[in-house]
């Protein structure tokens, strides 16, 4: 995918591309799961191809877990040691919050990954005192000095984050959402995504998103209601981001048994929201969902804990709530009865107050932290790739 084999030097090595310390014009990306290092890979696509530009991966070594490390392999990227990448002096940090940053010795370009629920991590983080905050409070709450860069998706998050934290205001920029940038992109590959998940002409695709296990009937016990309520012949259930399951909770290895199918974690989430015929969320990424057009129904999300103003709290004003106590497939179809096409408008214009401009915006960005100029191409915004094929 990235042309990055001409930089796999021995890592740790004190000569070739890591030199002496204080190389300006190299990029460290932290990565601290997979679906963030997509969001991440969207920032590395703008300098990969640029020769003066070097760019290493690394991740906290706590939280490394194999979907990272078959994301990081697929692309070629170089990966260093948390210990190396804190030992040297880097161009430009980016990560999608601060604490991944804080001990790197770089300039750093924070960037918030997607729609979070905001308000009951707030109250957790605060009760705890623990620099947890999700969404934009997350890369400045309680992280000693600010990043050189907040990037955000759309205005009304500046003026959220303003709110708490007027001292970021200086360093907080606009550059889009390159998320549903590629969504937007992938739309007319629907039928090619929907392939390679093993969909059959004559079935739908219901997509759904579990992690959440705080609330009752508990995500791994949806994942399991729905391919035994959804007869096989006539619907194809694919899980993303699946939680572990809990003490007495239905087990993932009985759900893959009941016909359940799971994206692997280095596979583009993405393309299952664009192939899907309904999309069931639970609060992580379903406004990207209403990108697709397609009916998005939520599970578990209560109002309380959803920042207000928020591309979430538009789409819980107008998406139909899914109940553990009634079948699956009249609520699906009830669903897609009452969807039209205007219905996520207020939704889509809460994501990115720049749509179709992040790739534009963020390398302007990236070249201005690493004192370079840009090249003279203008960026284009590539479909996402396909997802590995579940059977």
């Amino acid at each position: 995918m990235f042309g990055f084999e001409w930089r796999r030097s021995p890592v740790g090595h004190d000569t070739g591309i890591w030199g002496a310390p204080g190389d300006r014009h190299t990029v460290l990306v932290v990565v601290r799961s997979a679906a963030c290092g997509q969001h991440l890979l969207d920032v590395v696509r703008l300098v990969e191809s640029d020769p003066r530009v070097k760019v290493a991966f690394t991740t906290d070594c706590d939280i490394y877990h194999r979907g990272v490390e078959r994301l990081l392999s697929d692309v070629g990227a170089v990966v260093i040691s948390w210990r190396d990448a804190t030992a040297r002096d880097f161009g430009l940090a980016v990560a999608t919050d601060l604490a991944a940053v804080r001990r790197v010795r770089a300039p750093s370009a924070v960037m918030p990954f997607g729609e979070r629920i905001e308000a009951a991590a707030l109250r957790e983080a605060h009760r705890r005192d623990l620099p947890c905050a999700s969404g934009a409070h997350r890369v400045v709450h309680r992280c000693g000095a600010g990043p050189t860069s907040i990037v955000l998706a759309h205005e009304a998050e500046v003026a959220r984050l303003a709110r708490r934290h007027p001292e970021t205001l200086p360093v907080t920029t606009v550059a889009g959402d390159p998320t549903y940038d590629r969504l937007t992109a992938s739309l007319p590959l629907r039928n090619f995504y929907r392939r390679a998940l093993g969909v059959g002409p004559r079935q739908r695709l219901v997509v759904v998103v579990a992690r959440s296990t705080a609330r009752p009937p508990g995500a791994t016990n949806l994942l399991a209601r729905l391919p035994r309520e959804l007869p096989a012949e006539e619907y194809r259930v694919i899980a993303l981001f699946p939680p572990e399951p809990g003490p007495g909770g239905v087990g993932l290895a009985d759900c893959l048994r009941g016909g359940l199918g799971v994206l692997p974690p280095e596979g583009d989430w993405r393309a299952a929201l664009v192939a899907a015929d309904w999309i069931i969320d639970d609060g992580a990424v379903g406004p990207y969902g209403a990108v697709t057009g397609v009916p998005v129904l939520l599970s578990g999300v209560e109002d309380a804990d959803i920042a207000p103003d928020s591309a979430l709290a538009e789409l819980a004003r107008v998406a139909p709530r899914l109940s553990p106590y009634r079948p699956v497939e009249p609520q699906l179809h009830a669903a897609a009865a009452r969807h039209r096409p205007d219905l996520h408008r207020p939704v889509l214009e809460r994501i990115t107050s720049e749509p179709g401009r992040f790739n534009r915006n963020m390398r302007s960005l990236l070249y201005r932290h690493l004192r370079l100029r840009q090249p003279l191409s203008i960026p284009t915004t590539d479909p996402v790739s396909p997802p590995f094929r579940l059977d």
